[in-house]
């Protein structure tokens, strides 16, 4: 599979200059050195805090879990900006450029587009967004009067930077710019105030998503009730709602399982919802319980000069996206009513498995309720390599049970 490029012209200036100036300018303590031009001393200075951080998110999971303050601190902050919140923006951008057009379909007299960015930190996913509105449909946002981003997060400092970046970015774009508006709640997901949120009802000329990033991994995903939370939330968007984790077994499974549980509630009219990724059909997950789960490890290009230099002094430079994601749309339009069909060709099956060895080599196809076990699919001309998880393939079924495993 060919690698993806991620970034284009205005994403790429955004985080090789506007960042770095950003986090260089507030959080070097010392002021002769602010106004230089970032460089090597600055990869130095500031891949200290970062090998500490990635300790924190690694090896010592436990002390970032218990710590409820660890942005409180600089080094912390300026390492999460300068490398996660590219990586992470990373994984929203290339869901958003698989199916993003197919959650906004039509968008034809919309005049506001809100995003509830849950556990925003400092906007990473709405920043991936906006960069891949202002980069792959410009003209969404030469059409809509505004873009209003709701960042829901409990550290004040994380939204500063978040909001300061925002106005340097805005300022860069000129008289070209869109009208961002952002509005703060200071809160965790679990203590949010459901009822005091304020949303309006649906409407025609608004579309609402729900965005989270890397929240529910925090072992929020195995609190009681935490699927109830996860419905309760994104019921103030309609059901429009885009979730990005790590591709580790129990978040992927538990978001498989989310999944289900509102493709139940739509049959029963109470929370209308429709899959509209990874899946390619509306029926029960196959990797929602067992020893396979879903996730995706795709060959990616971040050709962002700062976030490389920073990540080689953690080791090799990442080269692919890895993540386990759900989008999902309600029923405020037509085109994401339940039961609209998802796919174009009948036979086209998503791979959901890296190839299984063996005598007879294989892969897993996603189809409703369990996985296909399908020999490893033959190159087609100019292909260097066999299809890989993530990929799109034509299957043409000999038997509606052969072939299948639990």
């Amino acid at each position: 599979m060919r690698a993806v490029m991620l970034w284009g012209k205005v994403s790429s200036q955004f985080f090789d200059e506007i960042l770095p100036t950003y986090v260089k300018s507030t959080y070097i303590p010392n002021k002769a050195w602010k106004s230089k031009p970032f460089g090597e001393e600055d990869i130095r200075f500031f891949s200290k805090g970062l090998a500490e951080l990635s300790d924190s998110f690694t090896d010592d999971r436990e002390r970032f879990r218990k710590s409820p303050n660890l942005y409180g601190h600089a080094r912390f902050r300026s390492a999460y900006l300068l490398y996660y919140f590219p990586l992470q923006a990373s994984k929203f951008r290339w869901v958003l450029d698989r199916h993003g057009m197919r959650w906004l379909s039509n968008p034809a007299g919309l005049q506001t587009l809100e995003l509830w960015d849950w556990g925003a930190g400092s906007g990473t996913a709405s920043f991936a967004f906006l960069f891949w509105l202002l980069e792959s449909h410009p003209e969404v946002l030469k059409n809509i009067k505004t873009l209003r981003m709701i960042w829901v997060e409990p550290e004040r400092a994380l939204v500063q930077d978040g909001k300061n970046l925002m106005a340097e970015l805005l300022k860069a774009l000129g008289p070209s710019a869109p009208t961002v508006d952002i509005q703060t709640i200071y809160s965790t997901l679990e203590h949010f105030d459901v009822g005091r949120a304020g949303v309006s009802p649906p409407s025609s000329t608004t579309r609402r998503l729900s965005l989270f990033g890397h929240v529910w991994n925090e072992g929020l995903f195995q609190a009681p009730r935490s699927m109830e939370l996860a419905q309760q939330l994104v019921r103030l968007t309609d059901n429009h709602t885009l979730f990005v984790e790590p591709a580790a077994p129990g978040i992927a499974q538990w978001l498989s399982q989310v999944r289900d549980r509102m493709i139940e509630m739509s049959a029963s009219h109470k929370l209308p919802a429709t899959v509209i990724g990874p899946c390619l059909h509306q029926g029960k997950c196959p990797l929602a319980r067992g020893r396979n789960w879903c996730h995706f490890s795709t060959p990616a290009k971040l050709e962002l000069k700062v976030w490389q230099a920073l990540s080689r002094t953690l080791g090799p430079v990442r080269e692919y996206i890895k993540c386990s994601y759900l989008f999902m749309g309600g029923a405020t339009s037509s085109e994401s009513a339940h039961g609209a069909p998802v796919q174009a060709d009948p036979n086209d099956r998503l791979v959901i498995s890296d190839i299984i060895p063996g005598p007879s080599p294989h892969v897993l196809l996603c189809e409703p309720d369990r996985a296909r076990e399908h020999p490893m699919p033959p190159l087609v001309a100019g292909q260097k390599r066999p299809p890989m998880r993530g990929t799109l393939i034509k299957f043409r079924s000999p038997s509606p049970q052969k072939n299948r495993i639990g």
